[in-house]
């Protein structure tokens, strides 16, 4: 006989894995440290502290499985039970019973993901009847509803049992049950988590022919009920500020494992080390991604799909408020995503198991109200006692009422009276209260002053005088401040002046003067004047020796400016001696070269050979009958 037990949001419940009819345990956590559950009987509760060490929670999850414990004790299995708990993801918790945690495991292994190991060190210790049996964890992201775990226990590395459960069986067996256990809230639960876990599927494209929601009716399959319209009153995402460095760009919810909201930024001129932000009281952590930088809101359980999260951003003494829903996203892909069928499922899909969830989950807010929004009245505000809130649901459970503005009490402050130097004031009319000035008062003008000179200087040569500034005996402040007057002149004379020489620089003196004893004006360097120059030493260059250009002297300093340079012999003066022509007999001779100056032979000449006869000329005849022809050198012989 079964136990009719409230299904929770997470639809944590226990299956028997042996042949013991179903049985279904389940119970609602919001959060990890708060247990909601309703019995006909008192049994056991998991305290947050065991919570804590279970492998859901060490991964990350918010859900808590196994608030209640049926084991059948009957079983020679191994495996005695198993917990399913469906939230942001899907966790499978076998019930093992082990003589001993030591060196024991389950491995895990579904689909094609690679085996998962879980230590008996990490399982939940779970308490019936006076013995502790332990609860292993498999988490599984949505798309794998209906994939069959297989659990498989192990102690000393030795095979001991194996036991194979899925997600989409849990749901066939609530679905299917006609005892009236379960409420048509429980079922809508469960129908709209395998309607979400099948458009996971499909969007995934992972196992489709086996979709989780083939279990339920064919008119409980459709999500088409959930349009634009459905979404209608859903708030945008709402912006409150400005930052000088960083921008929004856009906001998207994850929902593959954990449901979060992630809000993107834009980011100029800094790394993102120099923001910080916090939602509901939190700290979060900027992430890089690309180009943008982004910061998560996590743990968010499905009845609170609905409720408004405010992400406060903070630059240096700037802030800005980023406010939304995951229905404000799921509103946001019907709206521009309608040409991708398998998201716009999806959405639809979260937004019914939302919707189911809301609907079955009705927070009684025991222990868990907190007043917000106080604002205590003042003198001319009215205040607000505050509204009940429940940090589990999130809900404001009873608004507060106004409180009546106080009205000032004032007293006359700032008051003072006028001097020579100083306006004076009526006074203010201040609420000793708020600390607030109710009314200012008034300015009164300045009394007169009593004067006198003082400061007076006389011009000199060297500074200027000072006519004096004119002050109040009375303050002690100065009235008017007095003008400078001009200086006299120097009586000035010529010193230190030096004529310059052809040999040394001058100097034109120094201005300076006879009253003050200071110099007015530096001098300057005279450049050095002239030399009176002659030539001495000049030699003129002959035949037969080289000469000198002569040294350039000066006659004031009696020094020699410059060297003179040594003049070139001058060219011979020639004739020709002692040429002799040559004849038919005799040699001749070209002369010697002699110097008419210098009296000697520059150079001596040569033989010429004789010329010996020539007879080329006309013949002569003669009557005797002889012939006789003359030499044509001049020599008067005849040859016959």
């Amino acid at each position: 006989m079964k136990n009719k037990r409230t299904l929770s949001l997470v639809l944590s419940a226990i299956i028997l894995l042996s042949s013991t009819p179903l049985t279904c345990i389940s119970a609602f956590a919001d959060t990890i440290s708060a247990v909601t559950e309703t019995s006909e009987k008192t049994e056991k509760k998991v305290s947050s502290d065991t919570v804590e060490k279970t492998d859901v929670a060490e991964m990350g999850s918010i859900s808590i499985s196994g608030k209640k414990t049926n084991v059948d004790t009957g079983t020679t299995n191994a495996f005695v039970g198993a917990n399913v708990v469906l939230k942001e993801m899907i966790a499978l918790n076998f019930i093992v019973d082990l003589s001993s945690t030591s060196n024991s495991y389950v491995q895990f292994q579904y689909g094609s993901r690679s085996p998962v190991k879980v230590n008996a060190s990490k399982a939940t210790p779970v308490e019936k009847d006076g013995k502790t049996y332990y609860q292993f964890s498999c988490e599984m992201p949505a798309k794998h509803m209906a994939d069959e775990v297989t659990a498989t226990l192990y102690t000393n590395n030795t095979k001991v049992a194996e036991k194979k459960y899925s997600l989409q069986q849990y749901g066939n067996a609530v679905l299917s049950d006609n005892s009236g256990d379960y409420s048509t809230l429980e079922k809508d639960i469960v129908k709209a988590v395998l309607n979400y876990g099948s458009a996971c599927q499909t969007h995934f494209n992972y196992n489709t022919s086996n979709a989780a929601n083939s279990v339920m009716d064919e008119a409980d399959r459709s999500v088409d009920s959930v349009t634009l319209d459905t979404l209608y009153d859903v708030p945008d995402v709402m912006l409150n500020g400005t930052l000088p460095t960083m921008k929004y760009h856009g906001t998207s919810v994850l929902f593959t494992s954990e449901t979060k909201i992630r809000h993107y930024f834009e980011v100029t001129g800094l790394s993102g080390s120099g923001f910080s932000c916090s939602a509901n009281g939190q700290s979060l952590t900027f992430q890089k991604s690309g180009d943008y930088y982004y910061v998560d809101q996590t743990n968010i359980s499905a009845h609170n799909f609905c409720t408004q999260y405010t992400f406060t951003i903070r630059e240096g003494s700037s802030t800005m408020t980023v406010t939304s829903t995951v229905n404000t996203y799921l509103k946001d892909v019907l709206l521009n995503y309608s040409d991708t069928e398998s998201i716009v499922t999806v959405a639809k899909a979260m937004y019914l198991y939302g919707t189911a969830a809301e609907k079955h989950f009705e927070c009684t807010h025991s222990n868990t109200t907190v007043i917000k929004n106080v604002t205590e009245a003042t003198c001319t505000e009215n205040g607000y006692t505050g509204d009940r809130y429940c940090t589990r649901c999130h809900k404001t459970v009873t608004s507060g009422s106004q409180i009546t503005k106080l009205g000032h009490t004032t007293t006359k402050v700032n008051a003072k009276a006028a001097t020579c130097s100083a306006e004076g004031y009526t006074g203010d009319d201040y609420c000793t209260r708020c600390d607030q000035i109710v009314t200012h008062g008034s300015a009164q003008a300045k009394i007169a002053h009593t004067p006198t000179t003082v400061n007076v200087t006389a011009p000199t040569c060297t500074a200027e005088g000072y006519s004096g500034d004119t002050y109040c005996t009375t303050c002690g402040q100065m009235i008017s401040g007095g003008s400078a007057q001009a200086t006299i002149s120097h009586t000035t004379t010529i010193i230190n002046a030096v004529a310059a020489t052809c040999t040394a620089e001058g100097y034109s003196g120094d201005t300076y003067c006879t009253k003050c004893h200071q110099t007015l004006v530096t001098g300057h360097k005279l450049n050095k004047i002239a030399h009176t120059t002659t030539t001495i030493n000049a030699k003129a260059a002959t035949c037969s020796a080289t000469g000198y250009s002569g040294d350039t002297y000066c006659t004031s300093c009696d020094q020699t400016i410059t060297k003179g340079t040594t003049l070139n012999k001058i060219a011979h003066t020639t004739t020709t001696i002692n040429a002799k022509a040559a004849t038919c007999t005799v040699d001749g001779y070209t002369g010697d070269k002699y110097c008419t100056v210098c009296h000697t032979t520059t150079s001596t000449g040569s033989t010429i050979t004789k010329l010996g006869h020539s007879y080329t000329g006309a013949v002569t005849s003669y009557n005797n009958g002889t012939h006789r022809i003359a030499c044509v050198n001049g020599c008067n012989t005849n040859s016959s």
